[in-house]
């Protein structure tokens, strides 16, 4: 049978190297190693056998040294997996238990050839594949049908029987449970080696040299159970749960601390054989995205609609699963369990027809902030895989430089605009152009450059976010810029924190504190506290305050008379973190005078920031223990502990007499923390030591205990 087209992706399509060149144990396609009942209809593991010229391809007659040619023609199926064991360097179970068949430099039954003896990791071959199917067939209510393979890259468990696999003139036909397994793996490093080539390695050279703790490079679990139940005690063993689909990151270290993760599945709920296939590459995406030179799989390392888009793109990048897909949790695995279920066929159409109909998909920005898998549409996963679907296969090295900016937690906009030479908005514009067929690539032309010249730093974003209107969507450009170096959209992101509406505010309060450039920094502070409007001051007081900005002190402590009460509380607060000296006065004023009660509380707080230098406000701050509002009495307990005077003891228990619950709680760990001792909760202890150590001191104030040393134990 000829050997399958290669799939429409520039790295596959320019290989043309031969398999067998890189030795044994790295891979050999069925071509070569002669499959009695014909190959599968796979793509090609050979490069040369697969993208060759007709006389270039394998054609079973090519063979190791050393290896009997006999055995080619007349040993049947159970040799064919012995040579497949060793061309790809695998350890079986069912292999080593058949010591009828001859290994590929035997003869048969009377020579048997040459056993494997250690396995990729240095480790018996025999012994542990078959202490690992000992281990494994626990999980199974048919142990002895189970067949446990591995090698370097992959570990697979099975149990599944009398699978139909389709053949290259679209016919099916049946395959035993064993060479299932051996081809199981064969399409795992099919699909590890696409992503590689695309991608770059798991962990380059040079991150090996310098990360201090590599991810190690141990195999990928896959396991396939016949019926539900057997995977879901797999599962609840192995991945944290009976539901559960895999583990994504490095670390778990399972089967025996064989394997780094794994993914799974069952028959029973998958489907046909051909399902399987598409939901393991699907899978594997996830799982090698998790293993890509970084030990985080949070949100911010894996952004969902990259994740998403990728899993469908390695699905779908060979011709065989062009029309197929998988639906993680939250989106839909099948149509009886609940949720939608979307078309697998001709997303090409889908994404053309949204793209040409007006508001039918969203702005970039909203699919880009998105943060849990359940809130991604049919639109947005098929848009999400077609952007890389065209990346991959046209402008494939800024797309990837884009993926591990992001794999680095560096913010969206950044990314983009650092590796594509242009913001998501533009290069959701050129894929929308794409998609039309009004270009021919996405890879940047000269009308491109033109365009961007035409376009001054940022202009484009502050259009944008001037124009919107709606909350989440200006949300969401505002989250997408990431951090903000231009001093023009600075202030343009300040006044969105003037707009009545918290959502916006808060993502607005949240990308300014992510400012570094002095530039826009000094332009955030100059502009935002002269602001007319006052929530915005009392934000951009808070950000001060945040960021250490030392520069805007002289304009924080005029704030602390500013004619909103928030705009002077958030100032007071930003004093006290920067323990600015000259606005101690200021500070007190409030306390004693400020109208709003609020205002005080952050005064008074402020003033506790500044610890034993806040001493001269204490009597100011004790008269609020008597105040009808107990939030101030209890801001003043919690100041006064924190300042540690001990002209505060008398004020403190006299209101500890008068308190209970909350209060009186508070007024209690201040005690604490001044006298530095505990005489208990109940207010008559305190009193009766303080009169007695009033009375044993000289002017009537003792002085506060030393800090105790805490004895070594043991």
């Amino acid at each position: 049978a000829p050997a399958p087209g290669a799939a429409a992706s520039t790295p596959d399509e320019d290989e043309h190297g031969c398999a067998f060149a890189s030795g044994l144990g790295n891979g050999e396609c069925q071509h070569f190693l002669r499959n009695p009942a014909g190959v599968t209809d796979d793509p090609c593991f050979c490069d040369k056998c697969r993208n060759g010229t007709t006389g270039q391809r394998h054609d079973g007659h090519t063979m190791p040294p050393g290896w009997n040619p006999s055995l080619f023609e007349t040993g049947g199926m159970d040799c064919y997996l012995k040579r497949h064991s060793v061309a790809w360097g695998i350890n079986c179970s069912a292999c080593m238990q058949n010591d009828r068949a001859a290994w590929p430099d035997g003869t048969g039954s009377s020579n048997i050839g040459s056993i494997p003896l250690k396995d990729w990791a240095g480790k018996p071959s025999r012994d542990t594949v078959m202490a690992r199917l000992a281990k494994e067939s626990r999980f199974f209510k048919k142990p002895e049908d189970v067949i446990v393979a591995y090698n370097r890259h992959f570990y697979v468990v099975t149990d599944v029987e009398a699978l139909k696999v389709r053949m290259p003139s679209g016919s099916s036909r049946l395959m035993s449970r064993h060479e299932w397994i051996h081809l199981m793996i064969e399409r795992a490093e099919f699909a590890r080696r696409q992503w590689s080539r695309h991608m770059g390695p798991l962990m380059t050279e040079t991150q090996k040299a310098t990360i201090k703790d590599p991810i190690p490079q141990l195999p990928i679990a896959l396991f396939y159970a016949e019926k539900q139940r057997d995977y879901e005690r797999i599962s609840s063993e192995y991945f944290k749960g009976a539901a559960s689909k895999g583990l994504r990151g490095a670390g778990a270290e399972i089967c025996g601390k064989m394997c780094l993760t794994g993914i799974g599945m069952s028959k029973e709920r998958s489907g046909d054989e051909h399902q399987m296939l598409a939901v393991t590459r699907h899978q594997l995406s996830h799982t090698l995205l998790s293993l890509w030179g970084s030990w985080q799989t949070r949100p911010n390392s894996c952004p969902v609609w990259m994740d998403e888009g990728l899993a469908h793109w390695l699905t779908k990048s060979i011709p065989q699963c062009r029309d197929d897909a998988a639906y993680c949790s939250g989106e839909a695995a099948s149509p009886t369990s609940g949720a939608t279920f979307y078309s697998t066929k001709d997303w090409d159409k889908d994404v053309a027809k949204w793209a040409a109909s007006a508001g039918k998909l969203g702005v970039i920005e909203e699919l880009l902030s998105k943060r849990d898998i359940a809130h991604l549409t049919e639109e947005d996963l098929k848009r999400s895989w077609s952007y890389f679907d065209f990346c991959m296969s046209e402008w494939r090295e800024p797309i990837v430089k884009t993926i591990r900016a992001l794999r680095e937690e560096k913010g969206v906009r950044e990314a983009f605009t650092e590796n594509l030479g242009c913001t998501p908005e533009v290069f959701d514009e050129r894929w929308r152009a794409r998609v039309a067929g009004k270009r021919k690539s996405m890879a940047p032309t000269a009308a491109d450059a033109d365009s961007d010249d035409n376009e001054t730093p940022g202009s484009r974003d502050r259009r944008s976010i001037r124009t919107e209107t709606d909350p989440k969507l200006l949300a969401a450009k505002i989250k997408q810029l990431g951090e903000v170096k231009d001093k023009k959209t600075i202030s343009v992101i300040v006044d969105v924190m003037a707009k009545n509406s918290d959502l916006p505010r808060e993502t607005a309060l949240v990308t300014l504190l992510r400012t570094k450039e002095p530039d826009a920094l000094e332009s955030l502070w100059t502009y935002g506290l002269a602001h007319p409007d006052g929530i915005v001051r009392a934000y951009v007081a808070r950000i001060c305050g945040r960021l250490r900005l030392a520069a805007a002190l002289p304009k924080l402590e005029v704030q602390l008379e500013d004619k909103n009460w928030y705009a002077r509380a958030e100032a007071a607060v930003a004093c006290g973190v920067m323990k600015h000296v000259k606005a101690m006065s200021g500070l007190r004023k409030m306390v004693s005078s400020d109208p709003s009660e609020k205002a005080r509380v952050g005064a008074i707080d402020a003033l506790a920031m500044f610890r034993e230098g806040g001493a001269t406000a204490v009597p100011l701050i004790a008269k609020h223990l008597e105040s009808s509002q107990w939030q101030l009495r209890i801001a003043a307990a919690q100041a006064l502990g924190e300042i540690g005077s001990m002209e505060a003891v008398d004020p403190l228990i006299a209101r500890m007499e008068q308190e209970t619950g909350r209060v009186r709680d508070d007024i209690y760990e201040a005690l604490k923390k001044i006298t530095r001792d505990d005489l208990g909760r109940k207010p008559e202890n305190w009193r009766k030591w303080w009169d007695t150590a009033k009375a044993a001191s000289p002017h009537g104030l003792p002085g506060r205990p030393a800090v105790r040393e805490e004895k070594p134990k043991g």
